[in-house]
């Protein structure tokens, strides 16, 4: 980051956020006599900062997509650097202005609201669940085959690459089939990794729905980090059982067991894949995806907002 980098970011304008994108929002919101202001995201807060001070009656309601002092703060002990430390300082004083300047907060899950209490004493208004759109089309499962396979999808985050490095070295070795390594920046684990054959390293792509259907099952050996892990709904979607860490489903607890297997150690690692391998899995399974279409799609999430947008 650079010297004016750091300094706006300390003034909160991070992500997007600037002088002129908050003044063309209260613009609109003077013209459009606008009452309530959904900001969606936490690090957004100089925004409800100035929404508040233009006027003080405004509604302003913020959807917390992570609590992101937590996220940032794993990211720096994960990886001690002067610019990890200050991305931390610049995200937490502008989430901090979001929970001091909203009158509603909204979280993905209950864990994240006590997260949220724990850093700014205050938690959230409401639970709604993470949203995806649908990404799969008809008839899409008889476009490809099965392999034995599993598939992890992420991107080259801090809990990402650690968890899928932890599960190379301490579960890869101990079960059958192929591991397919999904997602952006992915390719790095290379670098730092002596990987498997059976391991590939496919990083990003433009359509994951592919993948899904060439996988039996998803992997989420995830350890950190806060929010809703979406590679779990995103499964769900393709009609995918998951193998994870009690991390990774902080959030679904509304359709375990159905969706997939819980494991804490690597032990609970390999006896579930073994298990899962040895389960007749379609490849598509219409009661996953429907957990999906009940719980995380965007037809679930609209009649939630509607709820709180009237209340």
């Amino acid at each position: 980051m650079s010297f004016d980098q750091i300094i706006n970011g300390l003034r909160g304008y991070i992500d997007g956020i600037n002088v002129d994108t908050s003044r063309s929002v209260l613009q609109f919101v003077r013209h459009e006599c606008i009452s309530t202001v959904l900001i969606d995201g936490s690090n957004l807060g100089k925004l409800a900062t100035d929404l508040k001070l233009f006027n003080p009656k405004l509604r302003v309601i913020c959807f917390f997509h992570n609590v992101e002092a937590r996220f940032f703060w794993g990211a720096v002990r994960s990886r001690p650097s002067l610019r990890a430390l200050a991305i931390f300082i610049c995200n937490y004083l502008a989430e901090r202005k979001a929970v001091k300047n909203s009158d509603v907060i909204i979280t993905l899950t209950r864990a994240d609201s006590e997260e949220l209490y724990r850093w700014y004493r205050r938690p959230s208004s409401y639970i709604v669940p993470l949203a995806l759109r649908d990404q799969v089309k008809p008839n899409m499962e008889c476009i490809e085959g099965l392999e034995d396979a599993m598939l992890f999808v992420g991107g080259n985050f801090y809990a990402n690459r650690s968890g899928i490095e932890w599960f190379i070295r301490h579960v890869m070795p101990f079960v059958k089939g192929k591991l397919f390594v999904v997602g952006q920046g992915m390719e790095v684990i290379h670098k730092t990794n002596s990987l498997p054959d059976r391991v590939e390293v496919v990083g990003g792509v433009d359509d994951l729905g592919k993948w899904y259907r060439r996988a039996r099952f998803a992997v989420a050996p995830i350890f950190d980090g806060s929010g809703m892990k979406t590679k779990v709904a995103e499964a769900l979607m393709h009609g995918k059982r998951i193998v994870g860490t009690p991390a990774a489903f902080v959030g679904y607890e509304a359709v375990l067991p159905s969706a997939g297997w819980i494991c804490r150690d690597s032990s609970e690692f390999i006896k579930a894949i073994q298990a899962a391998q040895l389960t007749d899995l379609p490849a598509v399974d219409s009661s996953l995806r429907q957990l999906y279409l009940d719980h995380y799609s965007l037809e679930a999430a609209t009649k939630h907002f509607e709820r709180i947008l009237s209340s």
